[in-house]
């Protein structure tokens, strides 16, 4: 299902998970920046960055999670804790592991 938004991001997770940063930025970039994927895709493509050096654009993918988040989604606690655990990552990204 190449074409589906919920299987890439569920596939960019996994590589995140798995140390691929490269495949995960490569799965998730298209999506976010077409305005598919918000959230838990904004979330982990902000976490790949920051791993990757890139600590600017993963404060704003960052922030357009939270305000997708706190608009659509407020009481998703999954989501909540997917929140914090980038943000963590964003602060120190060379401590935190995938």
């Amino acid at each position: 299902q190449p074409a589906n938004t919920r299987y890439l991001t569920t596939l960019a997770s996994a590589c995140y998970r798995h140390g691929d940063l490269a495949r995960c930025e490569k799965t998730l970039s298209p999506l976010v920046h077409g305005g598919q994927a918000q959230g838990a895709g904004q979330f982990f493509l902000a976490m790949t960055l920051a791993k990757q050096g890139q600590a600017v654009a993963a404060r704003q993918q960052y922030d357009a999670g939270t305000a997708w988040l706190l608009e659509q989604q407020p009481g998703n606690r999954l989501l909540q804790r997917l929140q914090q655990e980038a943000l963590t990552v964003i602060e120190r990204p060379s401590a935190a592991s995938p």
